[in-house]
Formats: structure tokens, sequence, C-alpha cells
């Protein structure tokens, strides 16, 4: 068991409510201004590239985290579904498969089949989902009629150090106003 005091803090309804309220803006505010800086940076970094965020402190240069812009996959999407289809019942005419008509009824399909066959239709010019994403694999490196393929834009990552809380921990602690519940370098 710990001798440590355990500190309560007390605040009128009205202390808490001017609190809170400082609190959301200053959150506002500061997630206006990433966003401002994470879209600077998407557009200066190139895609994969990492920066390490480095700051003197105390005399020291103290590693903070680091921002990095991520190089995503090609992404292959169906932009025109008409062309899609075409190509890939022209291409694999072959690979087309049977379906009933009546769709997902496992227990009326078998029925019917059985004792009234004239009452199903079959359709055998279904594409089957394995081909169109193997179609959609395949126009990463090849144009296929209806299919778009693009690089999406590089997405933002930022990561924190310990050194970074202490620091913003120390700024906040210097406020006339106490934003933290917790006191710097408290944990």
């Amino acid at each position: 068991m710990s001798n440590a005091t355990e500190v309560i803090e007390a605040f009128t309804p009205a202390q808490l409510a001017a609190k809170a309220v400082i609190q959301k803006q200053f959150i506002k505010l500061m997630s206006d201004e990433l966003r401002k800086t994470t879209n600077l940076a998407l557009e200066q970094f190139s895609k994969g590239s990492n920066e390490a965020a480095r700051l003197v402190i105390d005399g020291e240069d103290t590693k903070l985290g680091k921002l990095s812009k991520s190089d995503p996959a090609k992404v292959a999407t169906v932009v025109d579904y008409e062309k899609f289809e075409a190509h890939l019942r022209a291409t694999y005419a072959d690979k087309l498969e049977e379906r009933n008509v009546l769709g997902e009824l496992s227990e009326i399909i078998p029925v019917l089949l059985e004792h009234a066959p004239h009452l199903v239709d079959m359709q055998t010019d279904v594409i089957p989902d394995w081909l169109a994403r193997n179609e959609l694999e395949l126009a990463k490196s090849t144009p296929i009629p209806g299919v778009e393929v693009r690089a999406p834009e590089g997405v933002m990552s930022i990561t924190t150090t310990a050194a970074a809380e202490t620091l913003v921990r120390s700024m906040l602690a210097a406020s006339p106003i106490e934003l933290l519940t917790l006191p710097a370098g408290a944990k």
C-alpha cells in the first residue's frame, strides 16, 4: 500500500464550467492548428518521408517524436460498372457462373428444381465476385475498361515521445489558467 497522500481538488460549479469551456476551446484551437500543419506537411512531404521532431531543451538535443507520410499502394476502383462488366463478360465468358434467379432461398430452390424445374430460370452469365476482385488487382498494372487506378494521397502520422509530453505539460503549467488536472511532470 502506498504512503503517498492523495490530493483531492475541489472546484465550485462555476470554476468547473470555466475550466471545461476553456479546455474545450483550447482543444478546438489546437485541433485547427494541427489540421493546418498536417495539411501543409501533406503538400510538402514526399510519400514515404519521415522527419524527426527535435528541439534543444535545457541545452540538450531532444527528440520529441516524428512526422511521417505514408506511401500507400495503388488502388483500383470501378468507376464505370457497365464498361467493367462488359470487359469481364467479353474477356472471361468461359468463367461466368450459373446462379439461381431466386437467390438465397435454400429451402425453396431444391424443391422447385425437383418438382417444377420449369419455374426456375437459370442464368449463365453471372460474374463471380472472385473474378471481379482478380481483375481489379490486374488493373493496377494493365488498363481495364471501366476501372481507374490511382495511388491515394499519403496519410500523415505523428508519434510523440515522453519528452514531448513533458514539454507540453510544462508549457501548460506556465499558463495563468490551470488547464491540466495533473501538475507538470506528474504521471
